[in-house]
């Protein structure tokens, strides 16, 4: 304030008696940026040992945004974890006479105003307060300024316990889903009778669980489609329900041997007598092939649909098919959803990307790609959930996640071993739910749970 009055006295002294001098009243930050900033790696060196390595990245990549109502200077889209923001150079733009900064909070250990300059070097690890004086020495506004930085490492993941179904425990077909915010795990008990459990889809939910009538369920063929439930029973018939636990006959016809194994935008996937057909309520009728029927999986046949932001819709079917997993994939867009054909996906003997044959294979819609977990390698080689798959070409390729973005649990990796079934699902959050023989895991890597602003 002193170095502004000293201002106000020169410019009083210069002028002459004929001369007026109207001072400003303008006092604002119109623009902040922040230099190149370090960022630390932390890392395991040749000998297994932790080391630490570090780099610079342009953090004008992520600005600063000012809210002139508020007083709110922040970046809306958080810094990379392990960014050092401890000694930073900051730049501003500003209309007003001088711009004054002091630490915020009592942690700091200087708390004096200072004047403003970009070339101190900043701690901005905690927030900082400024305000900028009008020429006109009266006017004043102030600015609280806050760097944001992800908590958590972006590219891991992080899974909790949540409490277990103990009644599924011993079941060998369930089936985990996901609908209107609940998570449903559908099983069979000892006497062949369906039941539906139901949670909210939180980590500290508890478990309602509830006997149906339905005595011949295949749990594992449940589909969701357009609000409602459906699943095959062991003779061929299609039930219906709105809540899991109140089933009927409904829209879609049964027949011997038929099983649904997908659901698409508008309609149902059953496989029947070898052939691959769907429904959308009225009849059955035959997919369209681009190859033999003969290639279609034969054992534990399952889908996933799922929607591009290109508004295209995609379906995966995906099975057994002679100690071997096929895979056909079906778009669609301008077109409707029956008109367009099935494509069988070939490897020319090259089995380096394919889809290897795990026990309890589950593919999953996530982390804009397909996702596939799975049991015991069919070799007996690779670990039940040894490792999660990647395919970001809709199921032709596979590879596994790179720098561990999604890593496993080692106590879900332990339970999986020898496990009668695993299934899973993902809800609206992007959490992972795995359950394995009752027991239930949620997980979700990081980065897919941090703000979007």
């Amino acid at each position: 304030m002193l170095a502004l009055l000293a201002f106000s006295l020169f410019l009083g002294s210069c002028k002459n008696d004929e001369t007026t001098v109207t001072y400003s009243d303008d006092c604002y930050i119109s623009s902040v940026s922040l230099s190149n900033l370090r960022l630390v790696h932390h890392v395991k060196d040749s000998k297994g040992q932790d080391s630490s390595y570090v780099t610079t990245y342009v953090a004008s990549a992520f600005p600063m945004t000012i809210n002139q109502r508020t007083g709110v200077i922040e970046n809306k889209d958080s810094l990379p974890f392990h960014t050092v923001a401890n000694r930073v150079l900051m730049t501003a733009g500003y209309t007003s006479a001088l711009v004054w900064r002091k630490a915020l909070g009592e942690a700091s250990q200087d708390t004096t105003w200072h004047v403003f300059s970009s070339k101190d070097s900043l701690d901005l690890s905690t927030p900082i307060e400024l305000a900028a004086v009008a020429s006109n020495g009266v006017n004043l506004r102030k600015y609280t300024l806050k760097v944001n930085i992800h908590q958590q490492r972006g590219d891991s993941t992080v899974w909790d316990v949540a409490e277990p179904l103990e009644a599924a425990a011993t079941g060998a077909d369930v089936r985990l889903i996901v609908k209107d915010k609940l998570l449903m795990a559908l099983y069979n008990d000892a006497a062949g009778m369906l039941h539906t459990a139901v949670r909210a889809a939180q980590r500290t939910a508890a478990w309602a669980d509830h006997t149906t009538s339905l005595a011949n369920a295949l749990p594992q063929t449940v589909q969701l489609l357009d609000g409602k439930l459906y699943l095959s029973t062991s003779d061929g018939q299609v039930m219906q329900s709105t809540n899991g636990i109140t089933w009927q006959a409904g829209d879609f016809a049964g027949q011997e041997g038929l099983r649904l194994v997908g659901a698409g935008e508008a309609r149902l996937y059953a496989i029947c007598q070898g052939q691959l057909l769907s429904s959308d309520g009225t009849a059955w009728v035959q997919e369209r092939l681009d190859d033999d029927a003969a290639n279609l999986p034969q054992q534990e046949v399952r889908s996933v649909a799922y929607s591009q932001e290109s508004g295209v819709h995609r379906m995966i079917l995906y099975g057994e098919r002679q100690g071997e997993i096929v895979v056909w994939g079906k778009a669609w867009g301008t077109q409707p959803e029956e008109q367009e054909p099935w494509m069988y996906y070939t490897y020319n003997g090259s089995l380096a990307k394919r889809l290897p044959a795990l026990q309890q294979l589950n593919v999953i819609a996530y982390d804009d790609a397909l996702v596939a977990l799975g049991g015991a390698g069919a070799d007996g080689t690779t670990k039940a959930l040894a490792q999660a798959l990647r395919s970001p070409d809709h199921g032709v390729s596979w590879t596994t996640y790179e720098q561990g973005d999604l890593n496993i649990d080692a106590a879900l990796q332990t339970a999986a071993q020898g496990a009668r079934y695993i299934d899973v699902a993902v809800d609206e959050n992007n959490f992972l739910w795995v359950m394995v023989d009752g027991r239930l895991w949620r997980g979700r890597i990081n980065r897919l749970g941090f703000q979007q602003r």
